[in-house]
Parts: C-alpha cells; sequence; structure tokens
C-alpha cells in the first residue's frame, strides 16, 4: 500500500506531460507558418570541385495532423562560381566556353510527414524542386574570347537554357516548439540532373551538376489557422 502511494505523484506527472503534449498536437495542427532560414548550400559545376557556400532564404509551412506541406525558396552566397558548357562551333577547337555566375538559387516544394507531435518533432520528407544558376556570363578566362554580338547573343540563351535544373528531394529534419515559434534544423539530397542539349546540337553540359546538398536552420511563427471556417457567414 505505501508504495501505491508514493507512485501516485509519478502517476499524476505522466498523466499532466501527456496532457501537455496533447494540447501542444492539438494547437499545431492545420496551421500556417512563415520564417527565414540560414545554412550552407554545397553543390558542383564542370569546371571546379564541390563548393560549399553560405545560404540563406525562407519558407512557409502548412500543417494537417501528421503531414505538412514546406515550400521554401534559398539562395547561395560566397562569391563568384565557375563553370562551363561544350559548344565546338562558338568555340573551336576544344569546344570549352567558361561560364562564371554569382549564386545558386531553388525553389522547392516538400511534402512531410512527422514521425512524433509534441514539443519535440522529427520529420522526414520528398518533394521537387528547381535549381538555377544566377546571373550566369562569359568568363574572362575565356580563350578563344567570344567577341561577335551573333555569338554572344547565342551563348547568352544557351547559359539560361543550360544554367537550371528540376530535382527530387529527401529531407530529414527535426523541430523544437515553444509556444507560437518553431526552432528547426534540416538536411537534405538532391538527385543529380542529367546532361542537356544547348539551343544547337553542337551545345551540350550542365552548368551544375551531381547532387547537392542542404543544410538548414531557423525559426517559424504561426500565422494562424489553416482551416477555413466553417458557417462564419450568414447566407
Amino acid at each position: 500500500m505505501r508504495m501505491l502511494f508514493r507512485a501516485v505523484p509519478w502517476v499524476v506527472v505522466a498523466m499532466g506531460t501527456t496532457s501537455a503534449e496533447a494540447q501542444v498536437r492539438k494547437e499545431a495542427d492545420f496551421r500556417w507558418y512563415i520564417g527565414p532560414q540560414i545554412g550552407v548550400m554545397s553543390f558542383v559545376t564542370p569546371a571546379q570541385t564541390r563548393a560549399t557556400v553560405a545560404s540563406a532564404g525562407g519558407n512557409i509551412l502548412i500543417v494537417a495532423k501528421r503531414t505538412g506541406l514546406l515550400l521554401q525558396v534559398d539562395q547561395s552566397f560566397g562569391g563568384t562560381q565557375l563553370s562551363r558548357y561544350t559548344d565546338s562551333l562558338a568555340a573551336p577547337p576544344d569546344g570549352r566556353v567558361n561560364v562564371s555566375f554569382s549564386s545558386v538559387r531553388r525553389y522547392e516544394g516538400v511534402l512531410l510527414g512527422f514521425l512524433g507531435r509534441g514539443y519535440v518533432e522529427p520529420y522526414i520528407g520528398v518533394g521537387f524542386g528547381i535549381a538555377q544558376a544566377v546571373s550566369p556570363r562569359i568568363a574572362a578566362t575565356q580563350a578563344p574570347p567570344i567577341t561577335s554580338p551573333g555569338a554572344l547573343a547565342i551563348a547568352e540563351q544557351n547559359m539560361s537554357e543550360l544554367g537550371g535544373f528540376g530535382y527530387g528531394t529527401l529531407l530529414l529534419g527535426v523541430q523544437l516548439r515553444v509556444g507560437g515559434v518553431t526552432a528547426f534544423g534540416q538536411g537534405q539530397i538532391t538527385t543529380s540532373p542529367s546532361t542537356k542539349s544547348g539551343i544547337s546540337p553542337a551545345t551540350f553540359g550542365r552548368l551544375l551538376q551531381d547532387n547537392m546538398y542542404n543544410f538548414n536552420a531557423g525559426v517559424r511563427v504561426t500565422l494562424g489557422s489553416a482551416r477555413e471556417r466553417v458557417g462564419a457567414g450568414g447566407y
């Protein structure tokens, strides 16, 4: 009997904790969240080894019960990056066209599944995205130089065509919920692009190649309920 009375306080604490976590789950369901994120982005180009640079962006998360839709955009920062593609007509004899660009920008939509609900919530996601080399231009190292207006116009079209690609992505993360604010950290990997032709048969390549890796951390604040209010009108 004495052991029973000693166990009562622990049972009460456990019930209180369970009730609090249930309340957290209820308050987190069917809500919009928005916030900034910072991290690192890792990518490869044909002209350089893997670059790992700082990145920053923002995200919107729409949460149901155990699932969510994450929309995010981020951009790398870290100075000029080098790449190249092949155009045997514009750059004889080896056909290499050297390119420089300022950063990489990504747009993504990811479907999330929450592996646990409470104060600490791990999650996994799969989705799709678009990556784009920002402000590509003929590099100063190009030899022989491309100088004719017609060739430069074609090069600009090729850089635009070869500078972006669509990909699939796998994401793993965890978030910590405190009131209406959520802190999170996540990492992801993308699929690699295939070789693409430019605007002519003599042009091919990609300004970005291989898998991309991203690690981000940030905060989200709630914007309120994502459920449509039923019966709010008078008709």
